[in-house]
């Protein structure tokens, strides 16, 4: 999922809306916060934030990553995603978010709120390019089931074969 919020703002017109992640780390003697912050400057490139001072004799924990070592980082600490002992969670300007959708759907020929845009985007878990697509492609399909439920009437021939 991780990958899905870095790959949506990459698809955007400029991602500005994707902070970047907040990591908990709960491994035992290493407990602490740092974020992982997006320079939206340079493309590909990130700031790892910690919480916590190196060591005297250590590299410093804040530093600058590319995108490749950020992936290698996630990669690297799948084991300790599945014992719960460390959390990336996303971190969404919401108000960017919204308005990114907005200027998608205004791009296609569509208008929504900002504040329909919102409710869309926390049903679709803050995933900007998921939430146009469901407000420009199956929002509209669903709809259109409804309605035809709702005012299409079955002819007396229909009607009959189903009850046979």
């Amino acid at each position: 999922r991780c990958y899905a919020f870095a790959q949506s703002a990459a698809a955007g017109s400029t991602g500005s809306w994707f902070l970047g992640f907040v990591v908990y780390d709960r491994r035992p003697g290493q407990m602490h916060y740092y974020a992982l912050r997006r320079d939206e400057r340079t493309p590909g490139v990130w700031w790892k934030l910690d919480s916590q001072l190196a060591a005297e004799g250590e590299e410093p924990r804040n530093r600058r990553l590319l995108e490749a070592d950020l992936w290698r980082l996630y990669d690297a600490s799948r084991s300790v995603f599945q014992a719960w002992l460390m959390r990336w969670y996303p971190v969404v300007h919401r108000s960017g978010a919204a308005m990114e959708v907005c200027r998608s759907l205004v791009s296609s020929g569509c208008d929504v709120s900002e504040g329909r845009a919102l409710r869309a985007l926390r049903d679709c878990g803050w995933l900007v390019h998921r939430t146009v697509e469901h407000l420009a492609r199956e929002l509209p399909q669903e709809v259109l089931r409804e309605l035809l439920v709702k005012f299409a009437r079955p002819s007396e021939a229909e009607m009959r074969s189903l009850l046979e």
